[in-house]
């Protein structure tokens, strides 16, 4: 096979930017430091799981075992619940 040229893919996704807030979970319940304005918990299909405007401290519902995305302030983390 050879290749000519690779053609540009558009994506609606911009620049990911990491979040830098103390994330950690206890007991399936995740734990968000430092937040300033809103939080959003996706699971690994996309789906908005939990979704909250607070300062201060997170706390989410119980989270089931498995992967998820964080949304914190405009940055993202990727999470995984044991």
């Amino acid at each position: 096979i050879t290749v000519i040229g690779w053609k540009k893919v558009e994506s609606s996704v911009s620049k990911v930017v990491d979040a830098k807030n103390k994330i950690y979970s206890f007991n399936n319940i995740l734990i968000i430091e430092d937040v300033k304005s809103k939080v959003e918990i996706f699971d690994v299909s996309g789906r908005l799981v939990q979704a909250s405007t607070v300062q201060g401290m997170f706390r989410s519902a119980y989270l089931n075992p498995g992967f998820y995305v964080i949304k914190v302030d405009n940055a993202s983390k990727k999470v995984s619940i044991r």
